[in-house]
């Protein structure tokens, strides 16, 4: 399993994003089983939705949302109360980190699941433990 994090839907999602060409790679090769299952959170969403929207218009994340939300290839977690709380605590465990509390969502997610690999261009899941792709 791989999660995408915010930073992979942006890129999949933006025209003339920078860092559109990796990230089309990297999704073609989780599309062939290379990565394992897609997996991403609501929390994830939300954030790379608000700047799709932001950085192009409503249709434009809402088509983001809706292909995501209903791909059979993808495993959408929603963050419940335990996750969140638990987020809360890497958060507060972690003030020397310049860490977003949507990235200490994913890494508890990331640490439930046992996976390893996070499709993203942020280097806090770097210094969370976990490989960065690309």
């Amino acid at each position: 399993m791989i999660l995408f994090d915010s930073g992979a839907w942006i890129a999949l999602s933006v025209p003339n994003d920078r860092n559109a060409k990796v990230a089309q790679g990297v999704y073609a090769d989780t599309a062939r089983g290379v990565h394992g299952r897609i997996v991403t959170t609501d929390f994830v969403l939300d954030e790379a939705a608000t700047f799709v929207r932001m950085a192009t218009d409503v249709a434009t994340a809402a088509v983001l949302l809706r292909r995501v939300t209903g791909a059979p290839n993808v495993t959408v977690v929603w963050i419940d109360a335990r996750h969140f709380a638990d987020a809360i605590g890497d958060f507060e465990r972690h003030q020397d980190k310049r860490w977003s509390f949507t990235d200490c969502t994913s890494f508890v997610v990331m640490r439930d699941l046992g996976i390893e690999k996070a499709f993203t261009f942020d280097r806090n899941f770097d210094q969370a433990g976990f490989t960065r792709l690309p």
